[in-house]
């Protein structure tokens, strides 16, 4: 939950400070690939009053005045799925896919405002590459959080939604108004895995290994509430902006909560450098920052979840 990790080599979410994230990996439905509304990374492009917001926990969307809108390629896909906020103050909007609109009114809107259950899925489409634009229509307003692509329009695959809030320490996802739309949207993604990847900010913070560990039986616990998913306790690697050896202590009293927890449990440590000088300086894993993942660091990273969970 304080940073962002991808499940394989091809998957890189936004890079965010530590590594304060949550990943959810829904198995038994379409692949896909989703890209956040308000990421310049991801290739949205706008028009009209449209403006960025925080929504869920450590997202931003992007709120759509009236007639404002949002538009890119979705590449060789099957369908396009939308997330968006319905409830009170939400409003209907359109998804133009190729020139074909569809009308999307709210599911709920006498739910609380910005409720984060609102999901539309498009009709199935021929495999190719596909322009979505999604538009509030006349007098209206709407919160999108995102798309998916889906390049499978049935059977096995995975669907990734990675969500994390740059700088966060643990006890950032404790309680809060935020905190409880993440839990929301995680519930109606109905994921069947969540990676959870943290602690490097506690260190960072000077939260003790054992506040470290009490906040993620908390989180663990909050997430098991809205999900029967299964979870996997990622330790990331090092940061080598911090002096000493105290991260091993932190990747420890994780071990030690997924055993007591029941999670699935995988420790990478040892499969970064722990210095500067141990990493490759023509093709280093650790960014100049010292903190985040290089590319090359970003496809180890993939490769190694990927291995552990084909073996699971």
């Amino acid at each position: 939950m304080e940073g962002h990790t991808g499940v394989a080599p091809t998957h890189q979410p936004v890079a965010v400070a530590g590594f304060p994230g949550m990943l959810a990996a829904h198995l038994p439905w379409q692949n896909g690939i989703y890209y956040p509304s308000a990421s310049w990374a991801h290739g949205w492009a706008t028009g009209g009053p449209a403006t960025t917001t925080p929504t869920d926990l450590g997202q931003r969307a992007m709120r759509l005045g009236s007639e404002a809108w949002i538009e890119r390629v979705m590449p060789r896909c099957e369908a396009v799925s939308v997330l968006f906020m319905t409830g009170q103050g939400a409003g209907r909007f359109r998804v133009v896919v190729d020139g074909q609109p569809h009308v999307v009114s709210q599911p709920d809107p006498s739910a609380p405002a910005r409720t984060a259950t609102g999901r539309w899925v498009s009709p199935r489409l021929p495999l190719g590459d596909h322009r979505v634009r999604i538009q509030a229509l006349s007098g209206n307003a709407v919160v999108v959080a995102g798309a998916f692509r889906h390049d499978r329009w049935a059977g096995a695959g995975i669907r990734l939604y990675s969500g994390g809030l740059s700088g966060s320490a643990t006890d950032r996802w404790i309680s809060g108004e935020d905190v409880d739309r993440h839990l929301t949207r995680v519930r109606t993604l109905d994921p069947g895995l969540l990676i959870i990847a943290m602690g490097s900010n506690d260190w960072r913070y000077g939260n003790s290994p054992e506040t470290f560990a009490a906040n993620l039986r908390t989180i663990i616990s909050r997430h098991r509430a809205v999900t029967d998913a299964s979870v996997l306790l990622l330790a990331p690697h090092c940061r080598l902006d911090m002096p000493g050896s105290g991260w091993r202590a932190y990747c420890d009293a994780m071990a030690d909560v997924a055993a007591d927890t029941g999670c699935g449990h995988l420790d990478l440590q040892d499969e970064f450098p722990a210095t500067v000088a141990e990493d490759d300086s023509r093709r280093p894993l650790i960014a100049p920052d010292r903190v985040h993942l290089t590319p090359r660091g970003h496809a180890r990273l993939g490769r190694l979840v990927a291995d552990y969970l084909r073996a699971a």
